[in-house]
């Protein structure tokens, strides 16, 4: 078996495009509770918890925090599915910054909308656009203003 074969298998694997596709929602901007409590069931089924960690932060990161009451049924799902272990992890995140409470207004969801950074329209025919090779995020984006 080669590494196509073997990446082929995982990205045609339903529960990698479900993965993706509940990251793909945390950078549109879906709003939180939707998304924690997909990570919450996810959690409670004992899913990957390293992939839902990561998703976790993701959402974290992009709504620069998340709201009390939510970040706190998170914790209690992950404490209840894994462990009181995860609290360590949980406040090391928490230090760190990628795991927060809610502070203003998402600077990520801004920086989004002005510089452009997901494009909904890719065409996927033709592709044009440096969003068609990162799944509609355009990242490089942020990098062209600064270099003019």
């Amino acid at each position: 078996m080669n590494l196509a074969d073997c990446l082929s298998k995982l990205i045609g694997s339903i529960r990698f495009k479900q993965y993706l596709s509940l990251e793909q929602r945390i950078m549109m901007g879906e709003p939180a509770r939707e998304i924690a409590e997909i990570l919450e069931l996810k959690f409670a089924r004992g899913q990957d918890k390293e992939k839902l960690f990561r998703l976790m932060c993701l959402l974290s990161l992009t709504q620069n925090g998340i709201k009390p009451k939510i970040l706190d049924g998170l914790k209690r799902e992950i404490i209840q599915a894994f462990g009181i272990i995860e609290s360590m992890r949980l406040l090391n995140l928490e230090k760190t910054g990628i795991f927060k409470k809610k502070e203003g207004k998402g600077t990520f969801l801004n920086a989004k909308s002005a510089f452009k950074l997901i494009n909904e329209e890719i065409d996927v025919i033709n592709p044009n656009d440096i969003a068609y090779t990162f799944n509609g995020y355009a990242p490089l984006r942020l990098v062209k203003p600064i270099l003019m």
